[in-house]
């Protein structure tokens, strides 16, 4: 019953789903195996399209896992997503990603609340000069 509701394919209205939102909870696991979730945020037209039936050979590419969650509050649809990152780099601060999807599903809007969401661009801070920092201030 369960493989009926997860597909390891992303469907093409997750897929279109996907690309009219600004913003992406993202999770993953660091190399110490601690897990870690930011929220990634653009313009409408940041996200690209999910491309669907391609087999890529992995096999030579480190696991790395991530899941994330898509919320569209203006008609409280809510899609997960589940997979492996195959790679990324940071190009004029801009994030880019590539990511092989294993799951994809939709998910019960009920506790989510309608409201309007507007990007709105500013200039990141730095909570600590260093990747590994111990302790982190943000002012």
């Amino acid at each position: 019953m369960v493989s009926e509701i997860i597909q390891d394919d992303m469907p093409p209205e997750h897929s279109e789903f996907f690309t009219q939102l600004s913003y992406l909870s993202i999770f993953t696991i660091d190399a110490d195996g601690r897990p870690w979730a930011t929220i990634l945020f653009g313009s409408s037209t940041t996200f690209s399209r999910a491309v669907s039936n391609i087999v890529i050979n992995t096999t030579h590419v480190s696991t790395r896992y991530f899941a994330g969650v898509g919320v569209d509050f203006s008609d409280r649809r809510r899609n997960k997503v589940a997979g492996l990152i195959t790679s990324s780099e940071i190009l004029s601060s801009s994030l880019h990603m590539f990511l092989i999807t294993n799951e994809s599903l939709g998910n019960c809007p009920k506790y989510i609340t309608i409201r309007k969401m507007e990007y709105h661009k500013r200039h990141s801070k730095n909570g600590a000069g260093h990747r590994n920092a111990d302790n982190v201030t943000l002012n």
